[in-house]
């Protein structure tokens, strides 16, 4: 197999390390995170070998949207998708994609997909960036309530299944990529969550 990733939790605070094969020995660590108020989350290998993940605040924000780790600090910080490496050591720092909640990598490993809250505050726009260059990402739809989340790309690639969580009730939704159209799948007040594809992704 190739690497493997993880995140361990020291003292309250979170980091990414990682081991190579053939014996996964000794591990890599890949972060030197040392606040306890953000948690790792998220983590993704894509098809080259990078490694990417969520850095968001710790669950149990306060209501000032401040959040308290074990030694009682408090600071707010941006959730953000990172990327990094295990493929040198000591690893470089990760660098900043983009600044979101999550996160999911294209079926081919080449793309990062994340959503953003509309500049307008209300809705979400999920976007396309490629890992291998600086091009700017890509928006491929926006929806303009609530907020994205679930993808699950179908094994061919062809469509994204997603969830869009509006307040009492939820939706379930397909984007096909080559059309740049989004279906919703028997939309109605009730709270449709969790898709996922069948094998031969038939269903």
């Amino acid at each position: 197999g190739g690497y493997l990733a993880w995140v361990e939790t020291l003292r309250g605070v979170d980091n990414l390390w990682a081991s190579a094969p053939p014996h996964h020995r000794p591990p890599l660590q890949i972060t030197s995170f040392s606040r306890q108020d953000a948690e790792l989350a998220s983590v993704r290998i894509t098809a080259a070998g990078g490694l990417l993940f969520v850095r968001r605040p710790r669950v149990g924000t306060n209501p000032e949207s401040r959040v308290d780790g074990p030694l009682s600090t408090a600071t707010y910080h941006v959730p953000s998708v990172r990327a990094a490496t295990a493929a040198s050591s000591p690893p470089p720092a990760p660098t900043i994609v983009a600044n979101a909640t999550m996160l999911s990598v294209s079926p081919n490993g080449t793309s990062v997909l994340y959503a953003q809250t509309n500049p307008s505050g209300r809705g979400e726009s999920l976007f396309e960036q490629a890992l291998d260059s600086g091009f700017a990402p890509h928006r491929l739809f926006t929806v303009q309530q609530g907020t994205l989340g679930q993808l699950q790309w179908r094994p061919d690639g062809a469509l994204l299944a997603f969830t869009n969580a509006r307040a009492a009730y939820a939706f379930v939704g397909l984007f096909a990529p080559s059309a740049s159209r989004v279906q919703w799948v028997s939309p109605s007040v009730d709270t449709d969550v969790a898709p996922t594809w069948s094998a031969d992704g038939a269903t």
